[in-house]
């Protein structure tokens, strides 16, 4: 952005190439911060945006259920197909001010803004559900399930959320196929 505004101060570009270079810039921000599998945001994004943030907001750690055993069984093509999979149904079923992102290999974050905890509970049980009802394109005899660990942020960073959710996504693990609020 220094660049930039060097640029603005002196005339060694013209407003239309000015306006090409910072249409640039935008799409390379969006291309930085979103993975190229599954479209979600990924880790970059969450250490340089969010995880100092301090807003209110419920913080939750989707973990695919004997994913393992889904590339073990079906492959790679079946593996890129869930995650893709599991990234929509979570999108269509947040805010689009809300964030969707790849935490590690089958494990996403979701970050949903100033929502109330009995919302909160029943969204993530709306999006598990959906989810396990889902069908894989290209392998409709595959399902998955998810356990989810969640916490609604008070006064505290997103990081400390999300140590305290997927604490409690390690305790869904046991039961399988469930949502584990605090």
């Amino acid at each position: 952005m220094e660049m930039i505004r060097k640029l603005e101060d002196n005339t060694f570009i013209e407003p239309k190439g000015y306006n090409h270079l910072m249409v640039n810039l935008s799409s390379y921000n969006e291309k930085i911060y979103k993975g190229a599998v599954t479209g979600a945001l990924n880790c970059l994004y969450y250490e340089e945006k969010i995880k100092m943030e301090t807003e209110p907001a419920g913080i939750a750690i989707i973990d695919i259920d004997n994913f393992k055993a889904c590339n073990d069984t079906y492959g790679h093509k079946a593996e890129d197909e869930v995650l893709k999979t599991v990234v929509n149904v979570i999108s269509q079923n947040i805010r689009e001010d809300d964030a969707v992102i790849r935490f590690g290999g089958d494990e996403f974050l979701i970050v949903l803004l100033e929502i109330k905890q009995k919302s909160f509970g029943l969204k993530l049980e709306h999006i598990r559900s959906m989810i396990c009802s889902t069908v894989i394109p290209g392998f409709e005899k595959l399902r998955i399930s998810v356990s989810v660990g969640a916490v609604i942020t008070e006064d505290e960073s997103i990081e400390s959320s999300v140590i305290k959710a997927d604490q409690l996504m390690y305790r869904a693990k046991k039961r399988k196929n469930s949502v584990f609020p605090e």
